[in-house]
């Protein structure tokens, strides 16, 4: 089964969002969308490509696999968080919004509340696992 996972995930960071990341601001510069919703999708984009390659890279083994998967995770937890908090709050309150920049806010929040749930599910399990 991690046979099949690891080459989609790397596709999917690699090929697929990048591409998908292109195609929408090529859309956007042709609705004339405001300059702060390429940022505001740069960081969700780039969160969601940067939990493909923590996948990759978890998958590759003990050892240099896990050093590359922390290090990416402390990434993850701080530049991507702060990121997508930031673009999200100014995309908030600004007073016109169209469907892109509902998008971007969205999706800044929905990593910020999935990465949480990992988080809290994660030192949940490694708090009760049985000790051996």
């Amino acid at each position: 089964m991690s046979a099949y996972i690891w080459p989609a995930t790397v596709l999917l960071a690699f090929v697929l969002l990048p591409f998908a990341y292109v195609g929408l601001c090529l859309w956007m510069y042709l609705k004339k969308v405001w300059w702060f919703t390429y940022c505001a999708y740069f960081y969700v984009f780039g969160a969601f490509g940067g939990w493909c390659l923590m996948l990759a890279a978890a998958m590759m083994g003990p050892g240099i696999g896990a050093v590359s998967a922390l290090g990416m995770e402390l990434f993850l937890i701080t530049a991507a968080i702060v990121g997508c908090l930031a673009c999200s709050l100014v995309l908030q309150f600004r007073m016109k919004k169209n469907r892109f920049d509902l998008g971007a806010m969205y999706g800044g929040y929905a990593y910020i509340v999935l990465h949480g749930t990992w988080l809290t599910f994660t030192i949940y399990s490694a708090a009760t696992a049985p000790h051996v």
